[in-house]
């Protein structure tokens, strides 16, 4: 039921949106000889992107092809929200030429009044800013969502270490299609550089066949203190988490599926994602109680966990930080109102208990369009501070 609603929502959706775009170049003064043109682009443009949301789960689209395509809904996106802007003063600029709107006494001359001259030349000015606006928005929306993520710091204190703890903290990675060797290269160099205690990878690593990622041996390049943890993220479900557990193995990384690892003062665990719920993947549902193994209170907790709605399911109060991923902070506004509706939590710290903060990650890389809008990606660096209880 629910890839029927997917499927229903994504056609309305993007038949709305191009009927939108369509409308308003159609309007276009120096646009409007190609109106059949822009019809037919559009119709293929609806008909592609249709075709990329049945088929990019799947290995049967080229890279090439796939950023093509993932592009093209990003364009779709952005002209669709300038489109609005456009119809709506086309709509107010028409009624008062002709008369349907009245009862202000205009303070400006007329519009009959108005040199035709002038009034073309305002019409074709607001017609190129509108074109200006929704480009550099595409492109725009592209660099932040292809660029290497900036370092995004969060400071926590606590009472239960010694000594000052710095995490690097990476979720949503997204290797496949779009985001590959090079942007993979540029993440692990601006983690490196960081210098910090552990590195977090928290889910949703590889969004591909993992035979068909090459370059994954860089994440023995990674370089901290203690070491690299990782937990699965729902996409590795997808793509087949018996294999790129396999796979990962080899790696120098310490897999969390519901397990632990210990330190001085601090512990961090993880769970599986939730969607081994979901799929009933027997070892890797996730399982808490195994996670949370031997756990000394006394000690800084760390739990990762891909979903943050994961700690509003499960007690989690025992630990002192729990790291999530998952939203992308929405990657595309308004669909982070969905975001939240979903689970819970958008991006950001959050203060579950007295004792238990919850910090869930924007994410470094994409799923889907090739696009962030008002939810930029990071690397998050959270340095835990000894809490000084005299001041």
């Amino acid at each position: 039921m629910k890839h029927i609603i997917f499927a229903v929502v994504c056609f309305l959706a993007f038949f709305i949106a191009n009927f939108g775009v369509y409308l308003m170049l159609s309007k276009i003064s120096f646009l409007t000889r190609f109106t059949k043109h822009i019809k037919r682009i559009f119709v293929v443009v609806f008909l592609l992107e249709i075709l990329f949301v049945v088929l990019m789960r799947k290995n049967f689209l080229n890279d090439e092809v796939y950023d093509f395509l993932a592009m093209l809904l990003g364009f779709s996106f952005f002209f669709f929200l300038v489109s609005i802007v456009f119809l709506f003063v086309d709509f107010i600029l028409n009624a008062r030429q002709n008369g349907l709107i009245k009862g202000i006494k205009q303070t400006l001359t007329p519009p009959n009044q108005i040199n035709q001259s002038r009034r073309k030349f305002l019409k074709l000015s607001f017609e190129v800013w509108v074109l200006v606006v929704a480009f550099s928005m595409f492109f725009k929306g592209l660099k932040d969502a292809l660029s290497i993520p900036k370092v995004n710091e969060i400071s926590i204190q606590s009472d239960k270490i010694t000594k000052d703890l710095k995490l690097a903290v990476i979720s949503d990675l997204h290797l496949g299609k779009n985001l590959n060797e090079d942007f993979f290269k540029g993440v692990v160099k601006r983690v490196n550089e960081l210098n910090a205690d552990c590195v977090m990878i928290i889910g949703d690593l590889v969004d591909t066949n993992i035979d068909d990622i090459n370059y994954l041996h860089l994440l023995n390049d990674l370089k901290s203190k203690y070491g690299t943890f990782y937990v699965f993220g729902n996409h590795e479900y997808y793509h087949g988490v018996e294999n790129i557990h396999k796979e990962l193995k080899k790696y120098n990384i310490t897999i969390l599926d519901n397990k632990n690892a210990f330190f001085n003062d601090f512990m961090v665990a993880g769970v599986n994602d939730l969607a081994g719920i979901k799929y009933g993947v027997g070892e890797y549902m996730p399982d808490l109680n195994k996670a949370k193994k031997s756990m000394d209170l006394n000690k800084f907790n760390i739990l990762l966990t891909h979903q943050p709605k994961f700690a509003k399911l499960y007690d989690v109060d025992e630990f002192d930080l729990v790291l999530a991923g998952h939203t992308h902070a929405g990657q595309i506004f308004p669909f982070s109102i969905l975001v939240v509706l979903e689970q819970g939590f958008l991006y950001g710290l959050y203060k579950l208990t007295n004792k238990t903060n919850l910090y869930v990650s924007s994410g470094a890389g994409f799923w889907g369009p090739s696009i962030r809008f008002l939810a930029p990606s990071e690397i998050a660096l959270i340095n835990i501070t000894k809490e000084n209880k005299n001041v």
